[in-house]
């Protein structure tokens, strides 16, 4: 696994949970302007699905999915390194990050981005 390096304007995540059932705000939204997403890494344990969206108009349920539904297995394994440094995701501006599990199960996202 390679490394990033922050430089600049960007920043770093580190944002972990117990339960992600009811959807949950990763990074916020800043009015006005767009999230770039340039690294993503996702570690779970435990059998889940994991998805990845943009804002959370409805409880419980991102406005748009940019990643998932990902499967994870109870046996565990690697993580989830999603590695967009070259074409980042980029967020409809006034979006926040947020993720959501379908089972209630411990998780740790490290994200790496900016916001312009």
């Amino acid at each position: 696994m390679t490394t990033p390096i922050l430089s600049g304007d960007m920043w770093c995540v580190n944002f972990n949970s117990a339960d992600l059932t009811a959807c949950e705000e990763v990074k916020a939204a800043v009015a006005g302007q767009s999230h770039y997403i340039h690294y993503l890494v996702v570690f779970l344990l435990s059998t889940t699905t994991f998805t990845l969206g943009a804002g959370e108009t409805t409880p419980g349920a991102p406005d748009t999915k940019i990643l998932g539904a990902v499967p994870f297995s109870s046996s565990g394994g690697s993580p989830l390194i999603v590695d967009l440094r070259d074409n980042p995701i980029i967020l409809t501006a006034g979006k926040s990050l947020v993720a959501l599990t379908t089972n209630a199960v411990s998780i740790t996202i490290l994200v790496i981005g900016k916001t312009a």
